[in-house]
């Protein structure tokens, strides 16, 4: 519901008022920018697309000790929850599809990948050639599983499954590429996370990223460390910020 400026005043606020009263889903402007138009209708569409998303979400575990995932001590409700207030439908496997598509990746085309992350660092502090393969490798897997299930996200409990030695890499450096690629990868199969990823990107465009802030009142820093976040932080058909590949620290002044 728009308001025409300095013409339609009174009939707006009487109309805002009984619509909130109502609890009508109604978004109300009235700004002498038409940008702010398009913003609202930015938010009907985001709406609509959460409606249609599928999320991907790969994993076993249900430990109920596990504090960062709540949503595994009621999974049925959470999911009921998600599916209600948001219209997202939340497809949960184990690894084994993952890992039979991990088996038939073609190692040339990772290569290429590899080399392409090596080529555009800084520098790489940690890993080894092979590990940084098997990540790329990892990125095709998933990027077959997400076009096969037609899924808009990719959530996996990467910790538990590579503790468990049930996927053969970390999802790290996939999830950095899917989101650099305008997609979601999310970490820990953090459900509440991915949703929230979600909504951001079809609002702005824009990809997140998933964290553990660190306070290092020493230095008056927050350092985000663990999981991962993307480059392209603007959106995909933006430049590339400057990255090493080793696990991802970003220092922020406080």
């Amino acid at each position: 519901m728009v308001n025409d400026m300095f013409g339609g005043e009174l009939a707006f606020l009487d109309a805002a008022s009984r619509a909130r009263k109502e609890n009508l889903p109604i978004i109300s402007v009235s700004s002498s920018s038409f940008e702010d138009v398009k913003g609202a209708l930015y938010l009907i569409e985001a709406i609509h697309k959460m409606k249609e998303t599928k999320i991907l979400n790969i994993g076993t575990s249900r430990e109920s000790e596990d504090h960062s995932h709540w949503w595994r001590r009621d999974s049925t409700g959470y999911l009921k929850m998600l599916k209600d207030i948001f219209g997202a439908e939340v497809m949960t496997m184990g690894p084994e599809r993952l890992n039979n598509c991990y088996e038939g990746v073609d190692e040339r085309y990772a290569k290429e990948i590899a080399k392409k992350w090596t080529d555009e660092a800084i520098k790489v502090v940690e890993p080894g050639n092979k590990e940084i393969l098997d990540a790329a490798k990892m990125y095709l897997s998933i990027n077959e599983l997400m076009e096969e299930t037609k899924a808009d996200a990719v959530t996996i409990d990467c910790l538990t499954l590579v503790y468990g030695k049930k996927i053969q890499a970390y999802p790290c450096l996939a999830y950095f590429q899917l989101n650099n690629d305008g997609s979601t990868g999310v970490c820990e199969a953090d459900l509440n996370a991915t949703v929230t990823q979600l909504l951001i990107r079809y609002l702005t465009d824009r990809p997140g990223f998933v964290s553990d802030p660190v306070i290092d009142t020493k230095n008056n820093q927050i350092i985000y460390a663990h999981c991962m976040a993307p480059t392209k932080i603007f959106g995909k058909n933006t430049p590339s910020a400057k990255y090493p590949v080793s696990p991802l620290y970003y220092k922020i002044p406080c």
